[in-house]
């Protein structure tokens, strides 16, 4: 009966316990145990008031758990040991944060967890460069500036004088808003043999004399004009039609360049056509038309932030029972003390 009494008598002594501890609402001694417990580390200080309220409620609620545990576990018992709180901080979205934290959030618990975005800053307007086009100053190539044989500009000459009034038209179509942007030369001999003080040139070395002569005498008449040219802005091409520094087909006589391999002309007035300097001018000119700014609209920096706890809990038992026990029964024998003697028994006698 005694045997009865006594666990009857303990069960009713537990049930209140144990129905508070299931309950859904922690105690509030538990909350402030909890509190205790999370002001031990460092990084709880750096928590908001919101963020504070959740980690104490995830402590003080795992602290119940303990609590219903060692209520219905007679040899075991658990313990709360110690508490980690966690914050990640980053300028970015969520899935940005996470991914960059990934190892330190992982098997953590994620207590609290925000995004917010920056107010948007006012647009900027950028402005615009104004409109501008590019016009090519291009006219007949050139064929009577230099004498044969020879490399100086005659400047003297209606090739010259035309090669200025080419050179002012470009001037012209720039305006005062606009500007030459570059200068390109294209120059060339023709295939009949060098003479004279051209007798030791190649034809691409006399085809070069020339253009540098022409770009020397250009470059000086627009610095007259005020506008200057660096050396980026200027290409020349002494190589000719042919790529040797001359254009056309052989002389007649068969001596000089090999031409394009077309028919030689039977006279060699012909030939002063593949002796030219082609020039082309690059101008830069605005636009008459209003260009509106450009509209940058900027998104609001966005920033993100995570709170984690890590509880640590460890069980300890004070009582183990083997699964399986095994009873190991002996049997000892005991000598006889007249062994081989024994007192016949006479067999009775049945009448």
């Amino acid at each position: 009966m005694l045997k009865t009494i006594l666990p009857l008598a303990a069960l009713l002594l537990w049930a209140p316990a144990l129905r508070a501890q299931q309950g859904g609402d922690v105690p509030k001694r538990l909350e402030r145990k909890a509190e205790t417990i999370a002001h031990k580390d460092a990084d709880f200080a750096k928590l908001n008031d919101a963020e504070e309220r959740l980690v104490v409620s995830a402590i003080a609620k795992k602290l119940r758990d303990v609590r219903r545990y060692n209520w219905t576990h007679l040899f075991s018992k658990k313990s709360l040991s110690k508490t980690d709180v966690g914050v990640y901080v980053d300028d970015a979205d969520l899935d940005a944060l996470y991914a960059r934290y990934a190892k330190s959030i992982n098997k953590r618990e994620v207590v609290s967890e925000q995004q917010k975005q920056d107010a948007a800053p006012p647009p900027e307007l950028v402005a615009r460069p104004p409109a501008v086009e590019f016009i090519e100053v291009h006219g007949d190539p050139f064929h009577g500036l230099f004498q044969d044989n020879e490399w100086e500009l005659l400047g003297g000459s209606d090739d010259a004088q035309d090669l200025q009034a080419q050179a002012d038209d470009a001037l012209a179509q720039a305006g005062p808003q606009g500007r030459i942007t570059g200068l390109t030369i294209h120059s060339s001999a023709s295939t009949l043999l060098n003479t004279g003080k051209a007798a030791a040139m190649s034809h691409l070395q006399l085809s070069q004399a020339r253009a540098n002569a022409a770009l020397k005498y250009i470059l000086a008449y627009l610095d007259g004009k005020g506008v200057r040219l660096d050396q980026s802005q200027v290409t020349v091409d002494a190589s000719g039609e042919n790529g040797d520094g001359t254009s056309g087909p052989a002389a007649p006589s068969g001596k000089g360049a090999k031409g394009n391999g077309q028919p030689a002309l039977k006279d060699t007035a012909d030939y002063d056509q593949y002796k030219f300097v082609d020039v082309k001018f690059l101008v830069e000119k605005p636009v008459e038309k209003d260009v509106p700014p450009e509209i940058i609209q900027k998104e609001g920096d966005t920033h993100s932030r995570v709170v984690t706890l890590d509880i640590d809990v460890k069980t300890s038992h004070w009582l183990k029972f083997r699964r399986h026990t095994h009873l190991r029964v002996t049997h000892r024998h005991t000598p006889r003390r007249h062994p081989g003697k024994h007192k016949a028994i006479g067999c009775p006698d049945f009448h």
